[in-house]
């Protein structure tokens, strides 16, 4: 039972995991996993809810003080997630070193080397951790509304985003195509105009470039200047789970093949005796290394979770897209489908009414949409998409290279960027 109960709370932790995190993107919100990670959201509401109402015999004051807890979590940044991933992949990687390693290490088959490889890359995978977590993601500069030595003065117009990074390298200036982004966007808490590709993050209370996500497990947003970093933690997470995983399969394999249990025979609990199969075999070794199982089922389920993750912005890296804009996009679609409609119906309104001779009467009129994205289906003609070469350069070096002759931001003027808009 104690088994069972282990296997079982960590395919819950991992299964709410990526419900949390992949819930609400448009492959999943309108299916199982998005309401999985809806109800996941409203449990802290309800759980509040009743505790508070039973402490103090109020509904009211329960559901007030659900709903400041819900601001707190869910419209504030904290690092509550920070600390609930450090508090598992911690667990996993020090309950790894002191039960699993070790039995990994005596097997004669297992060469020297691992004995420096699986530090390297836990090492690995903790600086990228720090890195990602305290690196800026393109931040751009806030500036005061009003004067402070004259608070009561009209409020100061809004600022034009820098053109250099703190290095004095030319940044990257997208053009703007007028669906998503328009020009002379201010940002009324920043007081600045927003860029092509950047937005006001709630929770960072900043406006970033080149806006990916606020990620919870980093409890920092992801942007122009460390999506690199984002990247390098997806990997370096990527090649530890995997290592942590094969090295467990490894030694399942080597414990499977040294008993040699598949000629071997079990006693049930009624003491008859049957072959060995995969069935047995499986829950011999469950109740043998529980640890080592659970460590093989944990760090295998992360590891295909992080393939998918990392799989996922290497495909958007290919066309020069962020996640904000894959939720644009996608609400523009939407919005246009609906704009479609309310054309078509209009049209066949119009059309009953001058058939039936009662052209006089007013049609309510059409309400002004933005110009239609591009359509989904064709992401190669995406507006910001300038080749494959090109898209994964500005992950990697997020700056505008330099011109021929060796001009700098402050010397001869820099070329415009690659990105180009393209004709729909």
């Amino acid at each position: 039972m104690r088994n069972e109960l282990a296997l079982a709370y960590v395919l819950v932790v991992v299964g709410g995991t990526y419900a949390l995190t992949m819930g609400q993107t448009r492959y999943h919100r309108d299916g199982f996993v998005g309401r999985a990670g809806r109800w996941l959201m409203d449990v802290p509401h309800y759980v509040v809810v009743a505790v508070v109402a039973a402490a103090c015999c109020s509904r009211a004051r329960g559901e007030a003080a659900a709903e400041r807890a819900k601001v707190a979590l869910f419209d504030e940044r904290h690092p509550l997630m920070m600390w609930c991933y450090i508090a598992m992949t911690g667990g996993a990687v020090c309950l790894y070193y002191y039960s699993v390693f070790p039995a990994f290490l005596s097997n004669p088959e297992v060469a020297w080397w691992h004995v420096i490889t699986a530090p390297l890359a836990t090492l690995w995978a903790l600086q990228a951790f720090i890195l990602a977590c305290y690196s800026d993601p393109g931040t751009l500069p806030k500036h005061a509304l009003s004067d402070p030595a004259h608070p009561n003065a009209p409020s100061r117009p809004p600022q034009p985003a820098p053109a250099v990074n703190g290095s004095g390298r030319p940044l990257i200036q997208y053009p703007f195509d007028h669906a998503m982004y328009t020009p002379n966007n201010p940002c009324s808490t920043c007081n600045v105009f927003k860029p092509a590709r950047s937005k006001h993050c709630k929770l960072c209370d900043r406006c970033v470039r080149k806006f990916d996500h606020h990620c919870g497990w980093l409890d920092n947003d992801v942007g122009e200047d460390n999506y690199v970093h984002f990247l390098h933690f997806l990997l370096s997470h990527l090649v530890l789970c995997g290592y942590g995983a094969w090295t467990c399969a490894r030694h399942v394999e080597y414990f499977v093949r040294k008993n040699r249990l598949f000629s071997a025979s079990f006693s049930t609990s009624d003491g008859q005796r049957m072959k060995a199969t995969y069935t047995t075999i499986f829950q011999f070794v469950l109740q043998t290394h529980t640890v080592l199982c659970g460590e093989l089922l944990f760090m295998g389920c992360v590891t295909v979770m992080m393939t998918a993750f990392l799989g996922y912005h290497l495909y958007l890296c290919s066309f020069n897209m962020t996640t904000n804009e894959t939720f644009k996009l996608s609400d523009l679609q939407e919005a246009n489908a609906w704009y479609s409609g309310l054309v078509q119906d209009r049209e066949l309104q119009i059309k009953q009414l001058r058939e039936s001779g009662d052209a006089a009467t007013e049609v309510e009129p059409i309400p002004y949409l933005a110009p239609p994205p591009v359509p989904e289906s064709t992401r190669a003609l995406w507006r910001y998409n300038g080749g494959w070469f090109e898209n994964f350069r500005q992950v990697l070096f997020p700056y505008q290279p330099k011109p021929k002759g060796g001009g700098t931001a402050g010397g001869k003027q820099s070329k415009p960027a690659k990105t180009k808009l393209k004709k729909r």
